[in-house]
């Protein structure tokens, strides 16, 4: 297993600029902001977040109801927004943090250019996109740089699978975070490969304790999840409130069963609000208040105490979104 980082570092990076982890507070890790027309709503036609004045209402009752942090999983691709990104943070209060990388090869156009780069060229955007500015890139291909930064590398596997493609991207991922010390958010689809992304990560010399693994809820076994939080990785249940897919209840188990076998520091929380419905600023709903109103009180009747709620909520993702220091080499 490759060393850990020497210490966590100083500050967390948003589209508004580098903050001091303690300041972060209470904060969903796993969230869309912005999804503009492309494959993804080809592929959905719910994953279509396009209005400003829509995100930031939502992003102001957010805050109003004491959230604080958002991280933005829209990774590299014409859909993502950083110019919208920073406007609906600087309307609403809310820190946002958002991503470079790339998210399933189902959600690119066959000729882009991540199927023909190789991971040094792909690592090599990454990292100017942490350290410069995200470049926003139209439905025409074409390119336009800023100086808003992304604060995560984002990862994403298909269901049972990582194919040559999502494991250069993977490599590519893990040289962007050895040189910036940026934290990895991944995709699990179904919550599969989870410990296959942890296992190809140490491969490519990224410890366990960068990596952020989401969906996890949507495969709540048990087992699986204790065996992930054994090696130190974060588990980012953002399934939170979709009914459809099990109700609360699963995740409040989970959680349960996470903390008394010791595991409550890896825990992060989430909703993952790319759908549109699930949006009151769209005419759906929970909405983004829900984890913080409705859920947090399903943990405490569950015997869940304030300093572990705190916990899930604020010192973890402060932790966890903080920018890794290596040592000297």
């Amino acid at each position: 297993m490759p060393a850990p980082p020497r210490t966590i570092g100083t500050i967390v990076r948003t589209v508004r600029g580098d903050i001091p982890p303690e300041t972060v507070g209470f904060a969903h890790c796993h969230e869309h902001t912005f999804i503009l027309p492309g494959p993804s709503a080809r592929v959905n036609s719910q994953l279509l977040l396009d209005d400003l004045d829509k995100t930031s209402a939502e992003l102001s009752d957010y805050f109003a109801s004491g959230g604080r942090t958002v991280v933005d999983a829209q990774p590299i691709g014409p859909e993502r927004a950083p110019q919208l990104q920073k406007l609906a943070s600087e309307r609403s209060g809310v820190h946002i943090v958002a991503a470079t990388g790339f998210h399933r090869a189902v959600y690119y156009e066959p000729d882009h250019f991540r199927f023909h780069e190789t991971a040094p060229q792909l690592a090599a955007r990454m990292v100017a996109e942490i350290t410069q500015g995200m470049v926003e890139y139209d439905a025409s291909g074409h390119a336009r740089p800023t100086e808003i930064k992304a604060g995560v590398l984002k990862f994403a596997s298909d269901y049972h699978v990582i194919d040559a493609q999502a494991r250069k991207v993977a490599e590519a991922v893990a040289s962007a975070h050895l040189r910036t010390g940026a934290p990895i958010l991944t995709h699990t689809e179904c919550g599969t490969c989870g410990l296959d992304q942890i296992a190809m990560f140490q491969r490519f010399g990224v410890h366990p304790t960068a990596l952020l693994i989401s969906h996890l809820d949507r495969n709540p076994d048990f087992a699986l999840h204790e065996e992930i939080a054994d090696t130190g990785a974060y588990l980012v249940y953002d399934g939170v409130s979709r009914i459809k897919v099990h109700p609360d209840s699963t995740i409040v188990h989970l959680i349960g069963r996470l903390a008394e076998s010791g595991h409550a520091s890896r825990i992060l929380l989430g909703m993952d609000m790319g759908a549109r419905s699930m949006w009151r600023a769209y005419g759906g709903g929970p909405g983004m208040t829900y984890l913080g109103d409705v859920f947090l009180r399903r943990l405490r009747m569950a015997g869940l105490g304030n300093e572990q709620v705190t916990m899930f909520t604020e010192y973890n993702p402060a932790a966890a979104l903080s920018f890794r220091a290596f040592p000297a080499q």
